[in-house]
């Protein structure tokens, strides 16, 4: 009889320790998931903003790491729509790449409400929108007015997001810089409504 005993005592042992490797198991899983979802819920969409600013270049070069001297090729151009992370230390996060939040005491980074709440009530998100036009272009050009033979070498890409005023004549505004609404008679800035992706 003893053996039997020993035997089972043995096996609810192992049945211990296989629910405690499992129930390990699923504390790692639901804590990455938690790290996963509060990352998730913490990004936001935020304005290039050169408004206080009034930078003579045409954006923000993305950094490496969180440091100014770090600059990397890329850049965020004024007007854009960017989702990142705020880092809580003056930072914004971009998947593997950084920018700045404040430049020269003034802020570059502000977030990017959609619709009338801004501080003149006009600003809005556009997405450049090129179901219709069909452009070989591969985005829209800025211009320096309203004038596009007026054009910029810069540009902001299809399916971008930018943030300007209406101008009410076919013209965004997003200072220091214009961008058409229409081109050839078609809307290829359309109002951006986040419910709507």
């Amino acid at each position: 009889m003893a053996l039997p005993v020993a035997a089972l005592a043995g096996a609810v042992a192992m049945l211990v320790a296989s629910v405690a490797v499992v129930m390990m198991a699923i504390r790692f899983l639901l804590a990455t998931c938690c790290l996963a979802a509060a990352r998730t819920l913490s990004q936001a969409r935020y304005l290039v903003d050169n408004r206080e600013l009034n930078a003579q270049n045409p954006g923000i070069a993305c950094r490496a790491s969180k440091n100014m001297s770090d600059r990397m090729d890329e850049e965020v151009l004024w007007g854009n729509v960017v989702t990142g992370v705020d880092e809580g230390d003056g930072w914004l996060r971009l998947m593997e790449r950084y920018l700045p939040m404040v430049l020269d005491g003034q802020p570059a980074l502000v977030p990017a409400a959609n619709g009338p709440d801004l501080e003149d009530g006009r600003d809005r998100e556009y997405i450049v929108d090129n179901t219709s036009c069909d452009s070989q272009e591969a985005g829209l050009y800025f211009c320096r007015r309203k004038d596009l033979s007026d054009r910029m070498p810069e540009m902001v890409r299809w399916g971008e997001l930018v943030m300007g005023v209406d101008q009410g004549d076919g013209w965004l505004y997003m200072k220091p810089r214009f961008l058409p609404m229409r081109l050839q008679g078609v809307t290829v800035l359309s109002p951006f409504e986040e419910n709507a992706q």
